[in-house]
């Protein structure tokens, strides 16, 4: 009998091995390979990988009372929408932030108007400066706007707890603070926001004032 073992002979251990739980296969030819799980790697963040959206990170939705600084700089984020790093480079991409230009607003604080242009910072995010509500009460729309999009922040000004000021009315003396109206329609609210009241007669005691400039209180 031969020293040789044969294929057939190959092919019985093999199905006993394998009926043990063994995780080695026999081929017929003799040979052996081990049996594994086979894996599939994720594929590569690509080597060029310029930006090509732009997102909201902070600064909506949010009230400040008239004449007020809003509490969050409006903020944005310029990226890849595929999550993978930019190879491109974020920093100095110009954003513009801008409101309405008449009608309830405000004004950015670098600029002194209702819009202001900013650069982004080495990580892609572009942050408004400081932004005051004007005297106008009422919702609006503070855009952003760059080479990767359009974004829209939600903004009220609001007189609610408004701080008091005073109006000069001559020759009509003494006043009280001017304050919010507590009463009346929503449209009464919009169109005359504040209330001057007299001590003085023969004029009524309060009047609606649709918008007021604050000064130093007569002493």
């Amino acid at each position: 009998m031969s020293g040789r073992t044969s294929p057939w002979r190959l092919a019985l251990i093999a199905a006993l091995i394998g009926g043990l739980g063994g995780s080695t296969v026999l081929a017929l030819g003799g040979s052996a390979a081990a049996a594994g799980p086979t894996t599939t790697a994720a594929p590569a963040c690509p080597a060029y990988n310029p930006p090509n959206t732009m997102t909201l990170v902070a600064g909506t939705p949010q009230s400040a009372q008239l004449g007020t600084p809003y509490a969050t700089d409006l903020q944005v984020s310029i990226s890849n929408s595929n999550g993978c790093p930019v190879t491109t480079g974020l920093a100095g991409i110009p954003v513009t932030f801008a409101v309405p230009s008449s009608g309830p607003g405000g004004t950015f604080a670098s600029s002194g108007t209702n819009a202001v242009l900013v650069g982004t910072s080495d990580s892609g995010i572009a942050s408004a400066p400081e932004f005051t509500a004007n005297r106008l009460a009422g919702g609006f729309i503070a855009v952003a706007t760059s080479d990767y999009g359009t974004v829209g922040f939600s903004l009220v000004n609001t007189a609610s707890g408004g701080l008091a000021f005073w109006a000069q009315v001559s020759p009509i003396r003494p006043m009280q603070p001017i304050r919010p109206i507590s009463s009346g329609s929503a449209s009464a609210h919009a169109t005359y926001p504040w209330q001057i009241c007299h001590l003085v007669k023969p004029v009524p005691p309060c009047i609606d004032l649709p918008r007021i400039s604050p000064f130093s209180p007569p002493r």
